[in-house]
């Protein structure tokens, strides 16, 4: 049976305008999206984001062993580090204001071939830097680049994926994506030693040519994006070419719900809804403004601090840089296993408070290992600390960041929250430098416990629960006239 008549077939409840309706609505290509199973299709998708997303991981755990030994090197300083992180981060915060508006105005793949072309670009110069200076320089590039991967990877991945699977499957982007934290880690430790740090950014030079080509070639715009546009025409090729590849296999698509089919009977002679970027602060829209926001500061602050500076707090502590950066490479083996949960267990709980529990044990875990001195026990409580920072980490930006916005805006509702996390990542590293030099380890701890327990409560007030719900149920209430 060919698509357009199986269509037909199931859609028997539909008079001709509400199945035509089908192809050109934003809720009909939702709904032929969303009934599709998982096939060839998404897992190519899968891939594909997931490719993207190494890359900002693999670039990003490379730094802290890489400004660990350019310290212990002579290279840089205490102070030169705080500086490469926090231009790092700037460089972030751009790249996400930067890609919400690329992203919503351009296309989803557009997008992110571009920022995936500017990291690209800066790493190879990077490689050549004679100097510090000049590294911080490429770095902020660099984070440019880097800073538009999570809203355009992250953010529209769960727009051509059905809501039931959603969670499973943004986790299986992390898992691909958080093998990076021990191969960085690995890589710091092996290849810095035996031929300097410049080959690193060639190696991460050619990862991203490869990626970017992968991406050129076989990712396809996302038929929501399109339909939000009014494209209807060009979505409706896509998602039949989707559905394609399981009836010419002889796979029989599932009915349109009657919660669709009602969705669809209600848009039927409306234009397409374009939310200008001040809806992200209207009455309607502001708590998930607030929460996501929320979710990715609190993300950051955590992420960053454990992973970033732990090689550097070590060597403070009077290990040697390689056995700084071997029990942080055991630590980070955490990041792949928390993701691995969460791809099991991510949707059999509710989003918004399995986020607000996850903070508050990482607000007593991070207290607990900054308490540590003996080798075997750092590397221990690190590995659980990185589990659970994983868990709850992926569980914000790969999964309830794309799912609180609606589609005509969700890549400026990503970026504008993943900027907001930037900003915590920019002030972050004065401030753990700060707190390192004059009262030690235990205090950054502290400090970040007590963040951890300011966001949890404000996700407890302002945040929406997403769990099994259609992108569409989940903002039609926001986006309605």
């Amino acid at each position: 049976m060919s698509s357009e008549a199986q269509i037909q077939a199931r859609a028997d409840r539909l008079d001709d305008a509400e199945y035509d309706s089908l192809k050109k609505s934003l809720h009909g290509i939702a709904a032929r999206l969303d009934r599709l199973p998982i096939g060839s299709w998404h897992w190519k998708l899968l891939w594909l984001f997931g490719g993207a997303m190494f890359l900002d991981n693999l670039d990003m755990y490379i730094g802290g062993g890489l400004i660990a030994s350019l310290l212990a090197d002579g290279w840089s300083t205490i102070e030169l580090n705080g500086w490469f992180q926090t231009i790092t981060m700037t460089g972030y915060l751009i790249g996400a204001l930067i890609s919400g508006l690329v992203g919503d105005h351009l296309g989803r793949r557009k997008a992110l071939l571009l920022f995936v072309a500017i990291f690209i670009g800066a790493t190879f110069l990077a490689a050549f830097s004679p100097n510090m200076i000049v590294l911080i320089a490429c770095r902020g590039l660099m984070g440019i680049g880097l800073g538009a991967f999570i809203p355009c990877g992250y953010g529209p991945f769960g727009e051509y994926i059905p809501p039931e699977k959603r969670s499973k499957y943004s986790g299986y982007i992390g898992l691909i994506a958080n093998f990076s934290p021990p191969l960085g880690a690995a890589l710091t430790m092996l290849v810095i030693p035996a031929f300097g740090w410049r080959p690193i950014f060639f190696g991460i030079t050619f990862l991203g040519v490869i990626v970017w080509v992968l991406l050129f070639k076989f990712m396809p715009e996302s038929p929501r994006w399109l339909a939000s546009k009014g494209r209807f025409a060009e979505a409706d090729a896509i998602v039949s070419a989707a559905e394609k590849s399981f009836t010419d296999k002889g796979v029989e698509l599932p009915e349109i719900s009657q919660e669709q089919i009602k969705a669809i009977e209600d848009e039927l002679g409306k234009e397409p809804v374009q939310l200008p970027y001040r809806a992200l602060f209207t009455k309607r829209m502001i708590k998930r403004t607030i929460t996501a926001s929320a979710a990715l500061m609190a993300m950051n602050l955590i992420v960053y601090t454990i992973t970033t500076w732990t090689p550097t707090v070590l060597v403070m502590q009077g290990f040697d840089t390689q056995y700084s950066i071997f029990m942080t490479f055991i630590a980070l083996l955490g990041a792949p296993f928390g993701i691995f949960l969460l791809s099991l267990f991510g949707n059999k709980h509710p989003r918004k408070i399995g986020m607000i529990v996850l903070l508050l044990i990482l607000a007593v875990a991070g207290y607990i290992w900054s308490l540590q001195t003996q080798p075997i026990v750092i590397m221990i409580v690190g590995f659980i600390l990185c589990t659970l920072v994983y868990y709850y980490a992926l569980l914000a930006c790969s999964v309830y960041l794309g799912e609180a916005f609606p589609t005509e805006i969700r890549l400026r509702g990503s970026g504008f929250s993943n900027a907001m996390g930037r900003i915590a990542a920019i002030v972050t590293p004065s401030i753990v430098a700060s707190l390192l030099q004059s009262t030690g380890v235990v205090s950054v701890y502290v400090f970040v416990g007590i963040c951890m327990v300011v966001f949890a409560v404000i996700i407890g007030i302002c945040g929406i629960e997403t769990r099994n719900k259609t992108l569409e149920e989940i903002n039609d209430e926001v986006v309605s006239k």
